[in-house]
């Protein structure tokens, strides 16, 4: 007598796709022809997939991508199974100085916290965008953190860039750069951002830039503005699914402000990082602000820039599941 294997589903009805023939008989799990063939059958459950609400909704390929660029609820009314969670946190504002020569350093970009399996069932789960933090005439304002289910999973808001001649820069996700005679960068947090940069402690001389989420920021040595630290590339696809992040970046700091001498004779600005960092007061320019819904850093300013360091962007939470 011969002998197949043959796949079922476990469904709420049971449901038999075996390769038995009008007539056979089901006895003890198998299928039994008249023709005196027996098939075994091997049960599967179904997948429980995860039906859910909640912010902007994309679909690509296999999975739905949920989007919040604000505060709302993330609710499963069928399913339950792991979901992957993107947190973005604020960005850190940029610092900045307007009585002396002393240049402002970047903003740091908000942390970074990815989650590869977070198990969900049906029910509300609380989604908090964090903002960027304000620019300042003297030390940058902290970025607000991201989270996903109250403490469940919280991305830590970015430090916001020195002033000129202050003391230290804020630490945060990712800290922000030292302004010009300052003592010591922010630092990031380990496992969502890195440090700020460091300056030559020294009057007359540019902001460095804040840490970015995937690179330290850049350390200044002359009247030059230091670059912001690189963002992340590692969710483009995720930023491509839902038009979100910069370039396919989330999270660059902020570049840091030129000095001018107290002249008007400006150097070059600091460039934000890769993700959407603002870039620092200079040549190019006022600062600028960390690009929205990106939780970059804000760009450093600088004397006669009276509106100090710009803001950093605010953040984004994104999550993901399989639906099919």
């Amino acid at each position: 007598m011969s002998r197949s294997s043959v796949r079922s589903l476990l469904l709420p009805a049971i449901l038999l796709t075996a390769s038995a023939v009008v007539g056979s008989i089901v006895y003890n799990d198998k299928v039994v022809a008249l023709g005196g063939d027996y098939y075994e059958i091997t049960w599967a459950a179904a997948s429980s997939y995860v039906v859910a609400s909640g912010g902007t909704i994309y679909t690509s390929g296999d999975y739905k991508y949920h989007k919040f660029t604000s505060t709302g609820t993330f609710t499963v009314s069928a399913g339950a199974g792991d979901i992957e969670v993107l947190c973005v946190a604020g960005g850190g504002g940029g610092g900045g100085w307007t009585t002396t020569v002393y240049a402002g350093g970047g903003g740091g970009a908000g942390g970074v916290l990815y989650e590869s399996a977070y198990a969900v069932s049906t029910g509300g789960y609380a989604v908090a965008v964090g903002a960027g933090g304000a620019g300042s005439t003297t030390d940058g304002g902290y970025g607000v953190n991201s989270s996903f289910d109250g403490a469940g999973l919280v991305a830590i808001g970015g430090g916001g860039g020195g002033r000129g001649y202050g003391a230290s820069a804020r630490s945060g996700g990712s800290g922000g750069g030292e302004g010009c005679y300052q003592t010591n960068p922010g630092y990031g947090t380990v496992g969502q951002g890195y440090d700020g940069g460091q300056g030559p402690h020294a009057s007359n001389n540019g902001g460095a830039g804040g840490g970015g989420s995937a690179h330290v920021g850049y350390n200044s040595s002359s009247t030059a503005g230091a670059n912001g630290g690189a963002g992340t590339s590692a969710y483009s696809a995720w930023a491509s699914a839902t038009s979100s992040g910069s370039g396919g970046y989330y999270a660059g700091g902020g570049g840091g402000s030129a000095d001018n001498l107290g002249s008007g004779n400006w150097g070059t600005g600091g460039a934000g990082g890769a993700g959407g960092g603002g870039r620092g007061t200079g040549t190019a320019g006022v600062a600028a602000t960390g690009a929205a819904s990106t939780g970059s850093g804000g760009g450093g300013g600088s004397y006669n820039e009276y509106n100090g360091g710009k803001s950093g962007g605010s953040g984004i939470v994104i999550v993901k599941y399989q639906f099919q």
